[in-house]
């Protein structure tokens, strides 16, 4: 399999880090850091979540070892956080930006159903 790159203009400085082998067995925790906040909690029938301003944050399992760590720097970034359950199977959604969103519009473009 060949390498594959996709360039979007400028370069991001979002981190992501993972453990090589990481369990979860049916949950985990989402932490934030001081320097992020949630605006707008989201509940509905297949899919949870929160819109905010977030500048880092992890998934932990059950022992509260981080498992996951998502660095998006400072200034803390507009985003979108769902986790979606659908067809036996759940997904974790991020979308951020540089400027604040209308989390509604992007929820409806998505079609979560």
């Amino acid at each position: 399999m060949n390498n594959v790159k996709f360039l979007f203009g400028e370069e991001i400085d979002h981190r992501i880090k993972t453990r090589f082998i990481f369990h979860f067995k049916n949950s985990f925790h989402v932490n934030l850091d001081n320097y992020s906040k949630i605006t707008k909690w989201i509940d509905a029938t297949n899919y949870k979540g929160f819109y905010g301003t977030i500048s880092g944050m992890s998934f932990s399992n059950g022992k509260g070892e981080n498992q996951i760590l998502f660095d998006y720097g400072y200034p803390a970034l507009p985003l979108l956080f769902l986790e979606y359950k659908a067809n036996g199977s759940f997904y974790t959604i991020q979308i951020w930006s540089d400027k604040p969103f209308d989390e509604k519009k992007i929820i409806n473009i998505l079609n979560l159903k």
